[in-house]
């Protein structure tokens, strides 16, 4: 993700669970002597629900409902839906109150939609959110107001290529500590090609959003997944707005997955076999993937992920820049009818453990079990991460510094966190700083429309660079890049005029 590679479906089925109440408030317990308010809060997944969904709900509830009087729901959303399916509900009046407004869409393209409402005072009169996300906020602005909130905390990120360790003992592969260069992993492949290895030597899955986790470090301007809004190749002291499609990196990238692709290093059926890049590792169809290393993407989580014992190769750098940011951040909709329960619930989580944990991992004892004076949580017995029934979707809240962590990780991985924080990681120039697309949006659907007509096949090497790279910078051309990144060369400077 970022750049993010996303888990696939498993073999549950299940559709998403409909909104359980109106949304209006509704009587307090016998006990009580005031209303509880009903929140809807979106939770992303992968296209199924987890059989515990609903006990960790109420769960949950019987904390929220006697310290705020908040009352929550979860409302499932497959990733698959999720790009669309909020512009449908406030076009219908639906009720939903927080929602995710990072993972497909930027916060300022939910904003030109018209999708979420202003978080501004509303934050600034929180004393807990602020002094928690601290100046992760700049990057939840579009244009002076924030319209959403950090949903983690821990936000560098490097790029890793993740292996399996146990094909790679077993086959004496020697693996690098770290790389500078994607190029420099081609021996690598090589030598798993020629050791015998009844498996590719690495998947690109289907060529969505790679350009990211191959190390290349720019500058994105607020579109991660489709570059669309143009580039600073610098992103520590540059100032100019450029196309990435048309810059020497990129072709020298996809130059070199062709290569890749014709030496047999990639799967054949990258683009059409329906898979991302860890669930090839899951289906025992390759020996590594390049991803992101962030705090919730590193060997653990991939193992998780895989069922395999799953190392990692670094590339050199660590960053942290607005797409980190909103990548998992949260706000309300425009529509919301309970702006101040949900700043409840979101002050709660981020300050109550066992409500974090709760909605993390699940019940204590049937989703994880703790370990006598340790902070680790593993599974309990005949239990892995594919029979689990909580924790297929992607987190979005609590401070991770004061939940357990689960297997495989174990303590020392509270460094990581640390290492990760803004505190720690120098940020980009441009932590802050998001384009406003809604003048140039006609231009950037069409600009998208070609990126993901030619991008794919270019980002796994299944095309004659010399052929295609041409006419996808001439269609880019056509459909008006140079209109979408001549506005935000100005937005950049007038950003940087009021610095």
């Amino acid at each position: 993700n970022s750049g993010n590679d996303t888990p696939a479906p498993a073999t549950n089925s299940g559709n998403s669970t409909p909104a359980a109440n109106s949304g209006s408030d509704t009587p307090a317990p016998a006990n009580s002597d005031k209303a509880i308010e009903n929140i809807i809060i979106e939770m992303v997944n992968f296209g199924y629900n987890d059989p515990d969904l609903q006990a960790v709900e109420d769960a949950m509830n019987a904390i929220t409902e006697e310290k705020i009087g908040v009352h929550i729901h979860f409302l499932t959303v497959p990733i698959s839906e999720m790009a669309t399916k909020l512009g449908l509900m406030v076009a219908g009046n639906e009720d939903i109150d927080m929602v995710s407004t990072g993972l497909l869409c930027s916060p300022a393209q939910l904003v030109a939609q018209g999708l979420l409402m202003p978080l501004t005072d509303y934050i600034e009169n929180s004393e807990i959110l602020k002094a928690k996300a601290g100046s992760l906020l700049e990057a939840c602005k579009v244009g002076d107001e924030l319209y959403a909130y950090p949903g983690q905390l821990y936000v560098g990120e490097g790029k890793a290529l993740y292996y399996d360790k146990d094909l790679a003992a077993e086959y004496g592969i020697d693996m690098p500590e770290t790389f500078s260069d994607p190029m420099e992993l081609g021996a690598v492949f090589q030598a798993v090609l020629d050791s015998g290895m009844p498996v590719y030597p690495v998947s690109l899955g289907d060529g969505h959003n790679q350009e990211m986790n191959f190390g290349n470090m720019f500058e994105d301007l607020g579109d991660v997944t489709l570059i669309s809004y143009g580039a600073i190749m610098d992103p520590y002291n540059g100032t100019t707005v450029e196309d990435w499609y048309e810059t020497d990196t990129y072709e020298k990238q996809v130059r070199m997955v062709q290569d890749w692709f014709e030496k047999g290093y990639v799967l054949p059926d990258s683009l059409s076999n329906g898979l991302n890049t860890h669930t090839t590792m899951e289906y025992g169809q390759c020996f590594s993937f390049f991803g992101p290393y962030a705090t919730g993407t590193e060997d653990g989580y991939w193992s998780n992920s895989t069922h395999h014992n799953v190392g990692h190769v670094r590339y050199k750098e660590t960053r942290v820049s607005t797409a980190n940011v909103i990548q998992t951040s949260w706000g309300i909709a425009s529509t919301s009818k309970h702006p101040e329960a949900v700043i409840k619930f979101a002050e709660l989580i981020y300050t109550d453990a066992e409500l974090a944990t709760l909605y993390r991992y699940g019940i204590e004892g049937k989703d994880y079990v703790t370990t006598p004076g340790s902070r680790v949580i593993v599974y309990p017995e005949g239990v892995d991460s594919g029979s689990v029934g909580y924790g297929s979707f992607i987190p979005f809240f609590g401070d991770d510094m004061e939940l357990p962590v689960l297997t495989p990780r174990d303590e020392s991985f509270y460094d990581v966190y640390e290492a990760m924080s803004i505190e720690n990681v120098k940020p980009y120039k441009f932590l802050g700083y998001t384009f406003d697309p809604s003048n140039v949006m006609s231009e950037v659907t069409a600009v998208q429309a070609i990126i993901t007509k030619y991008g794919r096949a270019l980002n796994v090497g299944a095309t004659d660079v010399d052929e295609m790279l041409p006419k996808f910078r001439e269609e880019l051309k056509t459909a008006g890049m140079d209109t979408i990144i001549a506005e935000n060369q100005k937005q950049v400077d007038a950003w940087l005029a009021n610095r």
